[in-house]
């Protein structure tokens, strides 16, 4: 026989797989989520069951809300405002003008995410360095598919002048 005595047995010498379970219980900290394997009547026979408990349920089902953007900071030069955000923006829902009204109102040109961190989008308009601004963003949604956190769509920021090296 070689390395594995199984290998070498002839195929009706093996017993038959009749019944097997296997049961995988992960506990989170709002619950648990369970995995199982069954393999009944034959090694064929596949079943999966995965069952999530109540706390991993979506929200409509009563589960926790999913995170959605919310504005962590806002800096700007003259030209620039770059808003932080907490989850990567989908880049489609960034780049229209209009998902960013900034009061007192100047006009976007364009808006981007940063090639530099996908946590960054980049807006572009004419700003008074030393003056006062506020931002909301609607419209953007994340890459899991949520929106914008009403509680957290509106940051206030003063542009200022680049710093002079030298």
């Amino acid at each position: 026989m070689g390395g594995d005595a199984w290998d070498d047995l002839p195929v009706d010498a093996v017993p038959a797989l009749t019944s097997a379970s296997l049961r995988l219980v992960f506990p989170t900290g709002k619950g648990k989520v369970e995995l199982g394997l069954s393999l009944a009547g034959t090694a064929l026979e596949r079943e999966w069951q995965v069952g999530v408990a109540s706390a991993c349920d979506p929200e409509c089902a009563g589960g926790p809300p999913l995170t959605r953007i919310a504005l962590e900071d806002a800096a700007a030069t003259a030209d620039v405002l770059t808003l932080a955000v907490n989850l990567t923006p989908n880049p489609d829902t960034v780049t229209p003008p209009g998902n960013y009204a900034i009061t007192p109102a100047v006009t976007v040109t364009e808006a981007r995410i940063d090639a530099n961190s996908p946590f960054h989008i980049l807006v572009t308009a004419e700003f008074k360095v030393d003056h006062e601004y506020q931002v909301t963003v609607h419209g953007l949604e994340s890459e899991i598919g949520t929106g914008v956190d009403p509680e957290h769509d509106t940051l206030r920021f003063t542009p200022r002048a680049p710093a002079i090296e030298g």
